[in-house]
């Protein structure tokens, strides 16, 4: 599908207003809304078409995330986040990108994004270890993207790592009083050797052209990205003027 229908993203909407409740109590999205946000196409939206995604556009992506975001802002948050940190996986190497896709384009990848951790050059790839609070969805992940400072001349460089959900743990963290079922508890990793072919430098995410890029979703920088997909879940009112 070319972007979440309006069918999918109302039995969404439906599901979730009805439990909200009883998410916002257990601090985590509802296992069935989480489903019905996978299979209604948002994980898969800027997957590259190569790895089995649609490469979508942002105004489709926002769209519905806003629809989302009129009965439950947690699960809007999640599904954007979803769409999101699948853009940022398609900057891993494309042998990197089979990998993390190898299921299908339906895998839930989460993003840590904060420069909690370390990694140190090994053989082949690195070692990475750290904790990163504020991983939302973290709960129904596949894989992470975890942010760690890596030693260059001297100083320190900004990579991110792709992990698979059993290389991490998960610490219980998250007790805000607002957005509660997005259950963005801490994502741990007491260390694990990641592939250079699963590492892409922040920079080349700044940068905004994702290897072999050829939509349009792969070509723009982070900075210019990355703050539409999080005011999107809050401009419910906005898209209804």
């Amino acid at each position: 599908m070319p972007r979440p229908s309006p069918d999918a993203v109302q039995e969404i909407a439906t599901l979730a207003a009805k439990r909200a409740a009883d998410s916002e109590a257990r601090r985590n999205l509802d296992p069935d809304v989480v489903r019905l946000v996978v299979q209604g196409g948002f994980a898969r939206h800027f997957v590259p078409v190569a790895q089995g995604g649609v490469a979508g556009s942002f105004s489709e992506l926002l769209s519905a995330v806003a629809l989302l975001g009129e009965t439950c802002a947690s699960t809007a948050w999640f599904a954007s986040l979803a769409a999101a940190t699948g853009r940022m996986a398609a900057f891993l190497p494309v042998e990197g990108q089979r990998e993390v896709w190898a299921q299908g384009p339906d895998v839930v990848v989460v993003g840590a994004l904060g420069q909690s951790g370390t990694a140190e050059p090994v053989p082949g790839g690195w070692r990475v270890r750290g904790q990163w609070p504020y991983v939302s969805g973290v709960a129904y992940a596949d894989w992470a993207l975890v942010c760690a400072r890596t030693p260059v001349d001297g100083g320190h460089e900004p990579w991110f790592f792709a992990v698979p959900r059993a290389a991490f743990g998960i610490a219980d963290t998250w007790f805000n009083a607002g957005m509660r079922a997005t259950g963005s508890n801490t994502l741990v990793l007491a260390e694990v050797v990641v592939p250079r072919s699963r590492s892409v430098a922040l920079a080349d995410l700044f940068a905004g052209r994702a290897p072999d890029a050829q939509a349009a979703c792969h070509q723009v920088p982070m900075k210019a990205a990355n703050g539409l997909t999080l005011v999107a879940p809050c401009s419910a009112p906005l898209a209804a003027r």
